[in-house]
């Protein structure tokens, strides 16, 4: 708005000598200083009202939070793509690129579900894809979602219409999720896998995920995650 003022202000001091001494020239600069006032009023209009920001806001370019509220805890679905990330960055350099790829389009098919299990108390873990070994399955990848005290399993089963299908299992005990064997292949293109076994209560599931660098690591990690045992750096204070 100051720089429209300034602008007004020049066009008039240069007319207004115009509209004293050179009668000739009135009805000219009348014009001139009507459009430039018709402009000015334009462009206030464009402009609209100023809305003030933080500067905190300014740098991350979200909106300020009212006076008196401090920053919000992560949402649900912030909290299991910051799981995805975790896991990702304990993966080999070469596994970690087919990995997203894989754990994205995965975890896209299971968000509403997994999310549900999830409350505004919970912070990152881990998130895994995963084959269940069983009959009740469809022939899609599973996700597993650890996070403190719980692990959440999501699948797709059913006739017709397949849909999600989960269950929360809670955890005490880094035991309850654990490497049990190495399985062989399914494909002539696809890496060796890892069984891992996760006990329930009166019920284990065996899961498999694809043996590849740094996988091990995160099951290791995720076990203790979910114990209390292990503590990651995003969490610590």
């Amino acid at each position: 708005m100051k720089w429209v003022i300034v602008v007004v202000a020049l066009v008039g001091a240069v007319i207004s000598p115009l509209l004293l001494n050179y009668p000739a020239d009135q009805a000219v600069a009348g014009v001139a200083l009507v459009l430039t006032a018709v402009i000015a009023v334009t462009l206030l209009r464009r402009r609209g009202p100023r809305t003030e920001r933080s500067p905190t806001a300014k740098r991350t370019g979200r909106a300020s939070a009212p006076e008196g509220e401090g920053e919000s805890a992560p949402s649900l679905t912030e909290v299991l793509i910051a799981s995805c990330n975790v896991t990702l960055t304990h993966l080999g350099d070469q596994a970690r690129g087919r990995y997203r790829q894989l754990l994205e389009a995965t975890v896209g098919v299971h968000e509403d579900t997994l999310v549900q299990h999830l409350s505004p108390a919970d912070r990152p873990g881990f998130a895994l894809a995963v084959d269940i070994d069983g009959s009740d399955v469809h022939d899609t990848t599973s996700v597993l979602l650890v996070v403190r005290e719980k692990a959440i399993l999501s699948w797709i089963s059913g006739r017709g219409v397949p849909r999600p299908t989960s269950v929360m299992v809670p955890i005490a005990d880094h035991e309850q999720l654990e490497i049990v064997e190495r399985l062989p292949r399914k494909g002539r293109f696809q890496p060796d896998r890892i069984r891992l076994r996760l006990r329930a209560e009166g019920h284990d599931y065996f899961l498999d995920v694809f043996d590849i660098a740094g996988m091990e690591t995160v099951v290791s990690f995720a076990a203790g995650v979910a114990a209390g045992s292990v503590t990651l750096e995003s969490d610590q204070p």
